[in-house]
């Protein structure tokens, strides 16, 4: 799913160490279905055009469709979509409790960094939970 493939593109942007051959492979997914990801998230419209210029200057040809709603309404929004199969987000961007939710409810996945040293094993560096 785009989904996944979105996140890792994202992650991709701010960890410059990100493994370079499935980056290119996500990069050519990417492009292939059309390279735009709609991201749900309580970033504010201002603090989106900064992340937007940033992935745009790696990403030119990605196009991020931003969706800025509170957490309580993303929240309702995504198990609203997920109870009906159909969640229309590719990327989610939330509280850590509020995305512990969404993976407890099965909405969201665990995704293991492939970038060097994000890994400690204590707790800290542990990986980040995407769909």
């Amino acid at each position: 799913m785009l989904t996944r493939m979105a996140l890792l593109l994202l992650s991709a942007t701010f960890l410059p160490a990100f493994a370079s051959a499935q980056s290119s492979d996500l990069i050519n997914q990417v492009k292939k279905e059309g390279g735009e990801v709609v991201l749900y998230t309580t970033m504010t419209v201002g603090d989106f055009q900064h992340f937007n210029k940033a992935a745009k200057e790696k990403y030119p040809f990605l196009n991020i469709r931003h969706v800025y709603l509170s957490s309580a309404r993303q929240a309702a929004r995504v198990m609203q979509e997920f109870r009906a199969g159909r969640v229309q987000a590719d990327v989610l961007g939330n509280s850590p409790e509020t995305l512990l939710y969404f993976k407890q409810q099965g909405v969201l996945g665990s995704y293991l960094s492939p970038a060097p040293g994000t890994h400690t094993g204590s707790g800290r560096g542990s990986p980040p939970i995407c769909s």
